[in-house]
């Protein structure tokens, strides 16, 4: 594991029938263990419409 404190994880899942996109942004204790952790995702749909929206502008 890196140096950093500071971590990010970046998943794809399946709910129901919807794929999402998240990212969870971890921070380690000085020991090692997280003591910070925030969650994000959003449909994978969104993902690719503003993806596709930036790319136009």
């Amino acid at each position: 594991m890196p140096d950093s404190r500071d971590q990010a994880l970046a998943f794809t899942a399946r709910v129901g029938e919807r794929e999402i996109q998240g990212c969870d942004l971890l921070h380690l204790d000085e020991d090692g263990p997280i003591d910070e952790s925030t969650v994000m995702g959003a449909r994978f749909e969104r993902i690719a419409r503003e993806a596709r929206d930036a790319g136009s502008a």
